[in-house]
């Protein structure tokens, strides 16, 4: 069995790309990849079982992205929860270094 969660567009305290803008889809999925750095640079790769991912996602107001973890096991599920809860608490914001960059 296949299980996902949302993990969110970005860090939580920053802006995130808006949907609508001639080049959203180019930004925001370039915005996810840099999100899924910093999450493994935070928490490692995937276990076995694990993917992040960018999602799209149909809306009314047209499709919009974001990142997804899917799972195939327990030990994978359990990476997701500890991403999705911030258990470091270091997905809030950009890392300091890539800001400064």
């Amino acid at each position: 069995m296949r299980d996902s969660m949302y993990i969110g567009d970005g860090p939580w305290d920053e802006p995130c790309p808006q949907l609508g803008g001639d080049a959203y889809i180019r930004e925001a999925q370039a915005h996810l990849r840099r999100f899924i750095e910093q999450i493994r640079r935070h928490y490692g790769n995937e276990p076995d079982g694990g993917l992040l991912c960018i999602q799209a996602n149909p809306h009314d107001f047209g499709t919009y992205y974001s990142c997804e973890y899917v799972w195939t096991n327990d030990a994978a599920a359990e990476y997701g929860f500890a991403i999705e809860g911030d258990d470091l608490g270091v997905l809030m914001n950009w890392d300091k270094e890539e800001v400064d960059a």
